[in-house]
């Protein structure tokens, strides 16, 4: 975007044909805007192979709608993770491009008003994405995972689901806007 914030497309779906809550609605299609402070952290500082480092626990927070198939107007917010860590990792540099791989898990809790539980949801994250070494940007970023719903009226019945978060860079030719 202009502003240099980059928005990241969201897909969760549950898996299985058990019977859901009234408010389970997959698939679920959303996004997640970055700041450019914020998708920066995603990038390595220094491309070179084996750097590693964990992404901000405020950046791995954002990617909160992951943790579960509700719909929209019922989704995971920042503010209900519980637990949210993003380690990344260089893998190989070749040819002007390093590969990063992505691991993390986040977690979250929906608390109703009067301060009950309703729900806590968790994913386990994997991804890569690809940093143009010339350029010092990412090209693209994929990151993957599966994940368990739990209502607290069901407990014993936890509802798993897959969750997707995309992005790749798109620039007309001869322009550096990116999307």
């Amino acid at each position: 975007m202009s502003d240099g914030s980059v928005c990241l497309a969201e897909y969760v779906r549950r898996r299985g044909e058990q019977k859901l809550h009234a408010h389970v609605s997959t698939p679920i299609i959303s996004s997640v805007t970055l700041s450019k402070r914020e998708f920066g952290t995603l990038a390595p500082r220094e491309a070179l192979r084996g750097k590693e480092w964990t992404l901000p626990e405020e950046v791995a927070k954002r990617f909160c709608r992951l943790t579960s198939p509700l719909c929209y107007q019922h989704a995971p917010q920042p503010d209900w993770v519980t637990d949210a860590h993003i380690d990344a990792r260089v893998g190989s540099v070749e040819d002007g491009v390093a590969r990063v791989s992505y691991a993390g898990r986040i977690s979250s809790v929906h608390v109703a008003g009067g301060g009950g539980k309703i729900s806590q949801q968790k994913v386990t994250l994997t991804g890569q994405g690809l940093y143009d070494t010339e350029a010092k940007r990412l090209r693209s970023l994929l990151i993957v995972g599966p994940g368990t719903l739990l209502w607290t009226e069901a407990p014993d019945q936890p509802v798993p689901f897959d969750a997707l978060a995309e992005w790749e860079l798109q620039a007309s030719e001869g322009s550096s806007n990116e999307n």
